[in-house]
């Protein structure tokens, strides 16, 4: 039966966890042997698009993310006004592009780790017999979820079956399993064999700072405080993709061995390996 099944993962670059998520599908389908590809939904559409979308992300995400919280709180209220939103009818433009790239490359099933894929794949169904999943990657429901119409509405937690369904999404579409994570992160390594594997000395203690794809947080006054309440540890900050983080860390730490400044890696499940502990930023939360 696998071999009669191709799946089509969509996702957008706004920050890499959807993109990661995503990832996690498509190795769990290969590892069972269904044909799977991952494609960034704006990719298909328009490169040009996709990466001034992306860029346009990381815009309202810097000054501690004050654009984007201006940005969600509108959405916050447009939703109440209970009209289609822009971001739909941006989305839906793309249906025939898109509906056109899933026929000619025979997928039967179609899985999105992002709201923008699942609104134009709504708008295709609603002229055509797709299936398709969703997948949410945020701790809430966030604004226009409600205007897709996936077969089934994959979720972080059975706790925000209550945040979805008062959206007005159906209870029975909604799984409750969870974010998908790569198989690394669940086969641990041991920790002497992941410092070696890092050269990291296996009789220092560390702490690991995951600062997120994008590089969030005023790191260099958090390091300062952990500094000085823990001793005889060294912090190891993931900057991801912020070189400006990265080249400031290694500035004020450059003359102490107490800090390792770390650029985007794929071995983050290697260091968590090697860690003590690890401190992360959360997924995205509002109360409403």
């Amino acid at each position: 039966m696998s071999k009669n099944i191709k799946v089509l993962i969509l996702s957008c670059g706004t920050g890499g966890g959807h993109n990661s998520a995503a990832l996690a599908v498509k190795e769990n389908l290969n590892e069972r042997g269904i044909k799977a590809d991952f494609v960034e939904y704006l990719e298909i559409i328009n490169n040009k698009l996709k990466d001034g979308i992306n860029k346009l992300y990381i815009k309202t995400t810097k000054r501690k993310g004050k654009i984007f919280k201006h940005v969600y709180k509108l959405g916050e209220l447009y939703r109440k006004t209970n009209l289609r939103s822009p971001v739909y009818g941006l989305n839906s433009l793309n249906k025939r592009k898109l509906y056109a790239y899933i026929k000619e490359n025979g997928y039967t099933y179609i899985v999105t780790t992002h709201l923008f894929a699942a609104q134009a794949l709504t708008a295709i169904k609603k002229e055509h017999n797709i299936k398709f999943i969703a997948i949410a990657t945020d701790y809430t429901c966030i604004p226009f979820w409600e205007e897709t119409n996936p077969d089934f509405l994959i979720i972080p937690n059975k706790d925000l079956i209550k945040d979805f369904t008062k959206r007005g999404i159906e209870e029975a579409k909604l799984l409750p399993y969870g974010i998908p994570v790569a198989k690394a992160y669940k086969m641990q390594e041991e920790k002497d064999i992941a410092k070696t594997n890092l050269k990291l000395a296996k009789d220092k203690k560390y702490i690991l700072i995951l600062t997120g794809s994008m590089g969030f947080g005023n790191t260099i006054e958090m390091i300062k405080k952990l500094e000085k309440e823990i001793e005889d540890v060294i912090f190891i900050i993931s900057c991801g993709n912020n070189k400006k983080m990265l080249e400031n860390i290694k500035k004020e730490h450059k003359n102490t061995d107490r800090v390792i400044a770390l650029p985007f890696t794929n071995n983050l499940s290697e260091y968590m390996a090697a860690c003590e502990i690890v401190l992360t930023k959360p997924r995205r939360t509002y109360i409403n």
